[in-house]
């Protein structure tokens, strides 16, 4: 049985007691209980990719998983608020009076298993079908044509069952509406085969208007999103964590998190190390081991940027920092995605004394990375408008 127990049995806990105490506001995401959910769900998009190695940021595989855990995280901090909403409905009897710690308990520890032992199993498995079927698609639709087929035993649902055989080329629209998976707990796949008349096409067509919910009615291999708007967690969250690719989470108001100017009060950070001039700057970045594990998993030899990084924004002289890269990426204290100018950021930070400093690169381009001072003017407004918000996936 996929439960969250399996993780860490008190992440539930600590939302309904901090819930109860009042140091857990409505907007916000219990930590613990969001990253069991997210790596549970993060550990079934590996499996249906079949991913049991290091995952390399280069490859066109990783960049799909890296869309793909984007969606599983956002995914998570809305099941989070979503959980909690519930819970909260339960603080307060019929007279609007708070209830006992024990009743309120109580009362929670039911909508606790629905959904984290049905709907989590449910959607654990979803996840794995969809990510199996969003990272064979990639490879699908290099053929002539494709067929539709189903698992072929006695508990393939009928309309389903009239879809077997099914063949089109991958260009055919209604790939769009009927890629399977098409409901929860459907195994119907896709495989290539020789190429051949289109069949049953109008038993397609009358499939994904009578049979398909809206929210399977589309193609994940093109979507490349496990669960999309139309799933209720994020069709209940409020307008202003609405239509975007990441989801605006801040860091204070959704994560719970301390201030950029509370972290840089720790007298035990580490000190920046600024070269005197780029001669220098350029002899310790070609002495950095560059083979690295980034502080969210990922294994990785950096490219060479080192001219990229000094040309762009040349008044930022980022040059300065990127002798500071690989501790950045290994030894983050926080690492976003973040949506920037209509398109999708890996983000990681450390923060030295005084200076936090950012590893950057976009997802569908990971060597062309940079990094850079978060706060020029130390204002560190920039960090937390335009860092510090998206979708949280490692912290310290």
């Amino acid at each position: 049985m996929i439960t969250l127990s399996d993780i860490n049995a008190s992440a539930s806990d600590d939302m309904i007691e901090k819930l109860f105490n009042g140091t857990l506001k409505a907007d916000e995401i219990e930590p613990k209980y969001y990253f069991s959910v997210a790596k549970k769900l993060q550990e079934a998009v590996k499996k249906g990719m079949n991913y049991d190695g290091a995952l390399d940021p280069t490859k066109p595989e990783t960049k799909l998983f890296e869309k793909l855990n984007a969606n599983i995280f956002a995914f998570s901090a809305a099941k989070s608020l979503t959980q909690l909403q519930e819970f909260k409905k339960k603080l307060t009897d019929q007279n609007g009076e708070l209830v006992s710690y024990g009743r309120f308990r109580q009362e929670v520890i039911p909508i606790d298993k629905e959904f984290n032992d049905n709907y989590l199993r449910t959607e654990y498995n979803s996840a794995v079908s969809m990510a199996q079927m969003a990272n064979k698609w990639d490879k699908l639709k290099e053929f002539d044509m494709l067929e539709y087929r189903t698992v072929g035993d006695n508990r393939v649902r009928k309309s389903h069952k009239d879809l077997d055989g099914l063949r089109l080329p991958p260009d055919d629209p209604l790939w769009s509406k009927i890629y399977p998976p098409n409901d929860w707990g459907c195994r119907c796949t896709v495989l290539p085969v020789p190429g051949a008349k289109k069949n049953k096409r109008e038993e397609g067509d009358l499939f994904s208007k009578q049979n398909i919910k809206p929210y399977f009615k589309r193609n994940v291999g093109t979507e490349q999103v496990i669960f999309n708007e139309d799933h209720p967690y994020f069709i209940r969250l409020p307008a202003d964590l609405k239509n975007n690719k990441t989801h605006q989470f801040m860091a204070e108001e959704n994560y719970g998190m301390r201030s950029v100017k509370q972290i840089l009060k720790n007298d035990e950070l580490p000190e920046v190390r600024t070269p005197k001039d780029k001669e220098t700057a350029k002899k310790l970045w070609q002495e950095l081991d560059k083979k690295i594990k980034t502080a969210d998993g990922l294994e990785w030899e950096l490219n060479d940027q080192w001219q990229h990084v000094e040309e762009e924004h040349k008044n930022e002289e980022r040059w300065k920092f990127i002798n500071h890269a690989t501790d950045i990426i290994q030894n983050a204290d926080e690492v976003w995605i973040v949506e920037d100018d209509n398109k999708i950021f890996k983000r990681y930070i450390k923060y030295y004394k005084g200076n936090p400093l950012v590893f950057s690169y976009n997802i569908k381009n990971p060597e062309r990375w940079t990094v850079y001072d978060a706060d020029k003017e130390n204002s560190y407004s920039k960090l937390r408008e335009k860092t510090r918000r998206g979708i949280l996936i490692h912290r310290k």
